[in-house]
């Protein structure tokens, strides 16, 4: 079940009719909008979710998995972007339509940026 909460302005509803992930239903459900907390918990459910497929693997092969940073940077950086873009949509009643495009204008080219930096300066 999906908890949906009711709109800022306090009219109505924010339910939508589309699917909504589970990590962004405990989100909604532990009341985190603000932009950090919910990018914190998107990277931390990557991240969480990177290792315990490693830790999987290396159950069902009988060997130790290594697990590619690049890969798993890319993973967190991806749920940290997703955290952050739902609560920008999340907030978006009380947002202009100018600062809600370039909120999220600017999480996507971070989510972009950030593991092609790191691939640009590994050694």
């Amino acid at each position: 079940m999906v908890c949906q909460p009711v709109a800022p302005s306090g009219n109505g509803s924010t339910r939508s009719s589309g699917w909504t992930a589970p990590v962004l239903s405990v989100a909604r459900r532990l009341g985190l909008r603000g932009l950090i907390l919910t990018s914190t918990l998107g990277a931390a459910t990557a991240a969480l979710t990177v290792f315990a497929v490693a830790a999987v693997m290396a159950l069902i092969y009988g060997s130790l998995i290594q697990v590619n940073p690049d890969g798993a940077l890319l993973a967190v950086t991806v749920g940290a972007a997703t955290g952050a873009t739902y609560a920008t949509i999340y907030d978006s009643v009380d947002l202009s339509p100018t600062k809600l495009r370039w909120r999220i204008m600017i999480i996507v080219l971070v989510g972009v940026m950030i593991p092609f930096v790191a691939l640009a300066v590994r050694k």
